[in-house]
This record gives structure tokens, C-alpha cells and sequence, in this order.
């Protein structure tokens, strides 16, 4: 019989196995990363439909709360690093954290002007029938899931935007490292974008200058209907 110091190990190393399959599991399983995606996406349609939020006035009120849902699913950090590069050495971390920050701006009001240009400034009854549609995760070979959302209005008019979600162990949920609109990934377009600057005050000038662009677009669009 094994006596009971040698099958405190045993039991210990068994339940550290088990643990890490089931791990491993979560991590692989893109059901969960369809699930938090929808919960995002009923999230950020809640707010679509919010007609008053869509008011001249309450632009910044808009921009804050969509902001605050995105921002628990966005890896904006990572993001961000991506989106920079080989231009990564330019920039301190602090200096990384404030371009993060001047991107994630830009995708929030990206993907609000598309959204709002085809489905909210319709007909109200339009927005409040809208239907999302979820198309399934595949696993990549680097362990991230890449999938699809679609906000389709009973007219057919459609807006179509894609996932690449990493598993965060530490906070035991998928976080989107990248994301694409009507089939334009923001992160590869705004790499290709960077691709001829020089320098971090001409990276930081053209990014500002491209989420100003989108506040004026949005500004001079027509409101969208009470």
C-alpha cells in the first residue's frame, strides 16, 4: 500500500494535470469567445438603439458609453503594438499607452460612422428590428479564434465587422487584438498606413488628424431620427 506522504504528491500532480487541461480547454474552445462576443455586440446594440444618445448634443455622452463597452473587450495595448510595428522603437512606453489611446478613439468612432451611416439614421422601427447574426469561431493555428458579426436591418441593409480574439488566462476571457469593418482590418490598414512615417511626431500628427477627420464627419452627418 502507498503510504500517504507519497500519495499527497500523486493527488497534487494529478489535480495541477487537470487543472491545465481544462485550461487549455477554455483557451481553445471558441464557443466562450462567441459568448462574450455576443454579450459585446447586445451591448453595443442596446446602445444603437438608444435614439437620444444620437442627439448633436449628447455626442460625447455616445462616444463614452460605447467606448466603456468595447473597452472590456479590446486589447487596445496590444492593439496598438501591432498597429505600430517596426515603428515600436520610436516610442517609450509612455508614449505607447498615449497612441493606444489616440487609436482606440479612432475605432470607436470608425465603427460608429459606419454603423451609423447604414442602419441609425433611418427609420427608428428599423433600428429597433435590427438582427444580429453570429457566424462561428474557428481556432487559428496561434491558438486565437477569428470570428464574424453581422447587424442586418429588416430592409437588408447590412453591417458586417470580424474578430481576432486571444484568450487573457489572467483574466479568464478573449480579448480582440484585431478587428475589421465591412471587411477593412483596422489594424493591418493602419500598419500599411504607418509603413512610410519616420517619425513619432508624424505617426502621432497623422492619427490625430485622422480621428478629427471622423468627429467632423460625424458632425456635418445628418442626425438620426427621434
Amino acid at each position: 500500500m502507498m503510504s500517504c506522504r507519497h500519495v499527497l504528491p500523486v493527488l497534487t500532480l494529478a489535480l495541477l494535470a487537470g487543472l491545465g487541461g481544462t485550461a487549455r480547454g477554455a483557451e481553445a474552445d471558441p464557443a466562450l469567445a462567441r459568448a462574450q462576443i455576443r454579450e459585446t455586440s447586445e451591448k453595443v446594440l442596446e446602445i444603437f438603439r438608444t435614439r437620444e444618445l444620437f442627439a448633436p448634443e449628447a455626442s460625447d455622452r455616445l462616444l463614452a458609453e460605447l467606448r466603456a463597452v468595447l473597452d472590456q473587450r479590446f486589447d487596445w495595448p496590444t492593439m496598438a503594438r501591432w498597429v505600430l510595428g517596426r515603428k515600436r522603437p520610436l516610442f517609450d512606453e509612455a508614449q505607447t499607452g498615449e497612441f493606444a489611446d489616440l487609436f482606440s478613439q479612432y475605432v470607436v468612432l470608425y465603427y460608429l460612422t459606419q454603423v451609423e451611416q447604414q442602419i441609425v439614421t433611418g427609420d427608428p422601427d428599423q433600428v429597433n428590428q435590427v438582427r444580429i447574426d453570429y457566424r462561428d469561431g474557428t481556432s487559428q493555428a496561434d491558438g486565437s479564434v477569428a470570428l464574424e458579426v453581422i447587424f442586418t436591418t429588416p430592409k437588408g441593409t447590412t453591417v458586417q465587422t470580424g474578430y481576432t480574439l486571444v484568450f487573457d488566462a489572467a483574466g479568464a476571457a478573449w480579448r480582440v487584438r484585431n478587428f475589421s469593418v465591412e471587411g477593412v482590418s483596422l489594424v493591418r490598414n493602419w500598419r500599411n498606413e504607418l509603413a512610410s512615417a519616420r517619425s513619432r511626431e508624424q505617426i502621432m500628427e497623422l492619427m490625430t488628424r485622422k480621428v478629427d477627420e471622423l468627429r467632423a464627419r460625424r458632425a456635418a452627418a445628418p442626425a438620426a431620427k427621434p
